[in-house]
């Protein structure tokens, strides 16, 4: 018996079915456009200050279009907090980069409490 045969026991086991069927839904994951590693899921969108999406201007002119996400799992925040420059008023922010790659991919902001959100830039991200 070969273990990946169509038809075994390994291959109708549920928990590579419930994978498979997480990693072929299309539109349903928030990639890194750079590697490909699932950084957030589209479930976890949310709208901050009324909008899904925002344009921002960094002190140095730089313009960043970020989509906004409740968590996303597969970044990681590098540096030390800070509310300086912050874009969301009593909110601290932290570079987000992705787990594997490193890219930079956007922040998390951090207010007072547990409230906190991801920042992802578009450009830096696929919907997958």
């Amino acid at each position: 018996m070969y273990a990946f045969r169509r038809g075994t026991a390994v291959d109708r086991s549920p928990l590579l079915k419930d994978r498979a069927r997480r990693e072929n839904n299309s539109g349903q994951w928030i990639r890194c456009r750079h590697c490909g590693h699932v950084l957030a899921s589209l479930a976890d969108q949310i709208a901050v200050d009324g909008q899904r999406q925002s344009v921002h201007i960094n002190p140095n002119g730089v313009s960043f279009r970020l989509e906004f996400y409740r968590r996303a799992s597969g970044c990681l925040e590098v540096g030390p907090e800070t509310a300086e420059h912050t874009w969301f008023a009593g909110h601290q922010w932290q570079v987000s980069v992705c787990a594997p790659c490193r890219a930079h991919v956007g922040w998390r902001f951090r207010a007072a409490g547990e409230s906190r959100f991801h920042g992802l830039i578009v450009d830096r991200i696929l919907h997958s």
